[in-house]
C-alpha cells in the first residue's frame, strides 16, 4: 500500500511542469514566431533575470514580467523598439538601466511596487509617455526634468516618500489624473494651477494644513481634489 502511495505520488511530482520548463516553453513559443509576436506574458513566474533571448523579440509590443523577483532590468531591453506597454510591477527593482530611454515607442509603463528611491532619470527621455505607475517605491523626490514628459496623461505616485512636487509639474499640461496620496507633501507648488486639464487629484494621506488646502481648491477650480 504504502508503495502503491509513493509511486502515485512520484508520478504526479513528474506530470507538473517545473518552473523553469514553463518559462523555456513560453519563450520557445515565442521564438519560433519572433517575426509575428507582439506579446509575452511571463508573469509570476519566479524569474530573478530577464531572459536574454526577449531581446530577439523585436517586433514585441507588450511585455508582461509582474510579480517576479527582477532585481534589475538590462540594457538590451532598448532593443525592443516597438514597445508600447511594460509592465514590471511588483518585482525588487532598485534602479532602471539609461538603455530604457531607448524605448521611444513606450505608451504605458508599470513599476510600482519596486525598491525604487528616486524617479528615473531614463524615463524623462520617453517623451510619448502616456501613463507611468509608480506607486509603492521609496522615491523621495522627483526631479524637474520630469516637465519634459508633456504627453503624460496619468501619474501614479501613491505610498512615497515625497514632501513636495517640483514647479516642473506644471509643464505636464495633459496630465489628467495625479495620485500622490500616502506621501509627505504639506503643500503644492503655485504652478499646480497651469493643469488646466486636471480632472482628479488625490492627496489622501499627506499632512497638509487647512490653509493650504484652501489654497489648492483655488488653484485648480475644474479638478475633483480628494483630501
Amino acid at each position: 500500500m504504502i508503495k502503491k502511495l509513493c509511486l502515485a505520488m512520484l508520478i504526479a511530482l513528474v506530470s507538473i511542469p517545473t518552473l523553469a520548463q514553463e518559462k523555456i516553453q513560453e519563450l520557445e513559443t515565442a521564438l519560433q514566431n519572433a517575426a509575428q509576436t507582439e506579446k509575452l506574458e511571463l508573469s509570476d513566474k519566479g524569474i530573478t533575470a530577464v531572459p536574454e533571448a526577449i531581446s530577439q523579440l523585436t517586433q514585441l509590443q507588450e511585455l508582461s514580467l509582474r510579480a517576479n523577483a527582477i532585481t534589475q532590468v538590462p540594457d538590451f531591453i532598448g532593443q525592443l523598439q516597438h514597445l508600447r506597454k511594460l509592465y514590471l510591477e511588483k518585482n525588487q527593482l532598485t534602479q532602471l538601466p539609461d538603455a530604457i530611454g531607448q524605448l521611444t515607442a513606450l505608451k504605458k509603463l508599470y513599476l510600482d511596487d519596486n525598491q525604487l528611491t528616486q524617479f528615473p532619470e531614463s524615463l524623462t527621455k520617453l517623451q510619448g509617455l502616456h501613463i507611468i505607475y509608480l506607486s509603492g517605491n521609496k522615491i523621495t523626490a522627483l526631479q524637474e526634468s520630469i516637465g519634459k514628459l508633456e504627453e503624460l496623461e496619468e501619474l501614479y505616485l501613491e505610498d512615497n516618500q515625497l514632501t513636495q512636487l517640483p514647479e516642473a509639474i506644471g509643464q505636464l499640461t495633459h496630465l489628467t489624473e495625479l495620485y500622490v496620496s500616502e506621501n509627505q507633501i504639506t503643500k503644492l507648488p503655485e504652478s499646480i494651477a497651469k493643469l488646466i486639464n486636471l480632472a482628479t487629484l488625490e492627496l489622501t494621506g499627506n499632512p497638509i494644513p487647512a490653509t493650504e488646502i484652501d489654497r489648492i481648491k483655488g488653484l485648480l477650480p475644474q479638478c475633483d481634489v480628494v483630501f
